[in-house]
C-alpha cells in the first residue's frame, strides 16, 4: 500500500489557506493542522483540519482518496462559521497542490452538509471532504 505524507500535504493545504486573501481577511494565519484539542492555546476565529483514513485506488499513476475533516470555529456566531467555511471551500475547491513527493487534488465533496455544533462557548461547523492524493 502506498503511504501518504500527511505532514507535507497538511503544509500544502495550510499554506494555500493562509495565503488566500479572502481566508486571511477572516482568520489571518489561524489554520491548525490538528484536532483543536491538540493545539496549545488556539485563538478564534480559526479553522483546523485532520486527515482520516484512505482507500488506495490503483491505476496507471496510483492515487489515494483520503478523508479530510475540516472544522471552523467562532466566538461570535454560526454565521461567521459559515462565512469562513465558504471562503475555505472557495480556496481549496478543485485546485491542485503539489510538492516534490506528491500532488493532492482537494475536491470539496462533503459526505453531508456541514453540521453546526457548540463546544465550550464556541460556535463550530464541521465537514468531511475527500482529498485525492496522486503519487508521481
Amino acid at each position: 500500500m502506498v503511504e501518504h505524507n500527511e505532514v507535507a500535504l497538511g503544509d500544502l493545504i495550510r499554506d494555500t489557506l493562509i495565503n488566500n486573501v479572502d481566508v486571511k481577511a477572516l482568520i489571518n494565519n489561524r489554520v491548525y493542522k490538528a484536532i483543536l484539542d491538540d493545539v496549545d492555546s488556539p485563538t478564534y476565529p480559526c479553522a483546523n483540519f485532520a486527515f482520516g483514513g484512505g482507500t488506495l485506488v490503483m491505476n496507471m499513476d496510483g492515487y489515494e482518496n483520503l478523508s479530510l475533516q475540516l472544522w471552523v470555529w467562532s466566538d461570535n456566531s454560526y454565521n461567521e462559521c459559515h462565512e469562513i467555511y465558504q471562503k475555505v471551500t472557495a480556496a481549496l475547491k478543485n485546485i491542485r497542490l503539489s510538492s516534490t513527493t506528491a500532488s493532492v487534488n482537494c475536491v470539496c465533496q462533503p459526505t453531508s452538509p456541514p453540521s453546526e455544533f457548540r463546544a465550550v462557548n464556541k460556535y463550530g461547523l464541521a465537514a468531511v471532504w475527500r482529498a485525492r492524493v496522486i503519487y508521481g
